[in-house]
């Protein structure tokens, strides 16, 4: 469906589908199992595992902060190797 054609019930749909979807992938790879090479899950899967105050708004923030900077290096790497 192109942009402009879109219903308001589109919106709420495809948030819900990117939720949905995001929350399955933050399980682990053990729900998706072909995430297991995928470094930055294995990292924010560790991170939340490893302390059970992970969303303290000191630590989740440093954190976000690391993982945002290492998206935007692989980001980086992978744009590079497109020509």
């Amino acid at each position: 469906m192109s942009e402009a054609k879109k219903s308001g019930d589109e919106y709420p749909f495809e948030i819900t589908s990117f939720l949905i979807t995001s929350t399955k992938r933050c399980l682990g790879p053990e729900y998706m199992p072909d995430l297991k090479g995928n470094k930055l899950l294995m990292k924010t899967q560790e991170f939340i595992e490893c302390d059970e105050h992970w969303w303290y708004t000191d630590k989740l923030t440093r954190f976000v902060e690391e993982i945002s900077a290492e998206l935007v290096k692989e980001t980086k790497k992978r744009l590079g190797k497109i020509k």
